[in-house]
């Protein structure tokens, strides 16, 4: 994947310089304030601690706005649960000489930007005394989060996104990942396709020039050749295109049975009224990024709706995992989500639970709270989560994968159900990808 690869190092020095023009504005934005624990301590980068310590410190980078805000609707809920077990449960963490600390964040919002993701992160690292930095949802957060972890020494864990960002944007020494492999997904995606959908194998790709898009596009590409499918490709488009007149014209003419996308929810709505204008139903539209969210697949208009609109939702309510922080499993957490919401459930809950798993390992197995300590707790780190277990080799580890479908529901109207998984083999196929009209 060398063009992915590239486009990766280009972001990666473009973030690094960003950095420090971008700092005095960062330092000067509120960005979210804390929660969960006691007043400011630590050094800020590499060393030890301060011995007037009153609580551990953690940066939170996530998009609480713009394009990718949707995929944290559910963070402050899971961060407020996971911190009342973690200081009021627990008592807090006994690490080096301090008893009984408490845990805080901080939070960042990236606004699901990368030069402000930099900037926030920078503004973390720098003068926010942090022990750890987290970044999450999606390459344009969380790849300028691990960058300027590493420039300043703070041990961070990011997640979400394709293990080819990180593997990219590295090499790292302060930054651990968990992600998913593309491959993997890619795999499971043309696996379904010959086993569920009679097609003429000919599939359409609507990918844009992002980072996501570029390495979806080559990841496609090779999985097709794989398993003998034609790839129509009429090339990436700029992001923040909102016209798809054209391209989905020249995939129907084209003949395309199958179309791939990756796009933002908002985005995914205006290709799909788009191919109702022009009358292009094929057997098979498989979707990557957006439409996670019931509320989401149920504003798609039309006869049919989202019904049959596949995707990769990477984590399943029926999934046999379990916080090691709260011991809750896969469909208490989204139980919980429900009963504080009154809204379908969060298929992507477990990533946010993920995270507080993560850090209470480091947390009661660190030798103290320098960062080096911190860092190797990371390091020596084999644990179950709420999103299978967490063991990095080479800085990282691959997240579950499984690719589904929305179906019917009596209680939601729509559900996102399992059409297959390759990691998750107890996860028993419940539907098919072909959409109603070609059943």
């Amino acid at each position: 994947m060398k063009n992915s690869r590239k486009t990766y190092r280009i972001l990666a020095i473009f973030l690094a310089m960003a950095l420090c023009v971008g700092l005095l504005a960062a330092c000067n934005k509120d960005d979210g304030g804390s929660a969960g624990g006691g007043g400011a301590a630590g050094d800020g980068g590499g060393g030890a601690a301060s011995s007037d310590r009153t609580s551990i410190r953690v940066g939170l980078v996530v998009p609480l706005t713009g394009e990718h805000s949707r995929f944290t609707i559910s963070i402050r809920e899971t961060a407020e649960r996971s911190l009342n077990h973690m200081n009021e449960v627990l008592g807090g963490y006994d690490i080096g000489e301090y008893k009984g600390l408490p845990v805080e964040i901080i939070w960042g919002d990236s606004e699901s930007n990368e030069g402000r993701a930099a900037e926030v992160a920078d503004w973390l690292c720098t003068t926010q005394n942090i022990d750890v930095l987290v970044g999450s949802w999606a390459p344009p957060t969380f790849i300028p989060t691990g960058v300027a972890a590493e420039r300043h020494g703070v041990p961070c864990f990011i997640n979400t996104g394709p293990i080819e960002a990180y593997v990219a944007a590295g090499p790292f020494n302060w930054v651990f990942g968990a992600h998913f492999d593309l491959q993997t997904a890619y795999d499971e995606t043309f696996e379904a396709l010959n086993k569920d959908v009679a097609t003429n194998k000919k599939i359409g790709l609507l990918f844009d020039n992002s980072h996501d898009g570029l390495a979806h596009t080559e990841a496609i590409i090779a999985a097709a050749k794989t398993y003998g499918y034609e790839v129509i490709d009429p090339g990436r488009f700029p992001q923040g295109t909102t016209d798809y007149t054209a391209i989905l014209t020249s995939l129907k003419e084209a003949g395309a049975d199958i179309v791939s996308t990756v796009n933002g929810t908002p985005g995914l709505i205006t290709v799909w009224n788009t191919m109702q204008q022009l009358d292009y139903r094929p057997p098979v539209l498989m979707l990557h990024m957006g439409m996670h969210f019931t509320e989401d697949a149920l504003s798609l208009g039309g006869e049919w709706g989202a019904l049959g609109v596949s995707n990769h939702p990477q984590w399943a309510l029926d999934m046999d995992y379990t916080s090691s922080l709260t011991g809750h499993t896969s469909a208490e957490l989204n139980q919980f989500h429900i009963d504080a919401t009154g809204t379908p459930p969060d298929l992507v809950i477990g990533w946010d639970q993920q995270i507080f798993d993560v850090l209470h390992e480091v947390f009661n197995n660190a030798a103290s709270l320098d960062k080096e300590d911190l860092r190797q707790a990371f390091v020596n780190m084999d644990a179950e989560t709420a999103y299978g277990r967490v063991k990095f080799e080479n800085g990282y580890v691959k997240t579950p994968s499984i690719l589904g479908q929305w179906v019917e529901d009596d209680r939601w109207g729509l559900a996102m159900v399992v059409t297959g998984a390759e990691t998750e083999p107890q996860l028993h196929a419940r539907a098919h990808i072909a959409m109603p009209w070609s059943k």
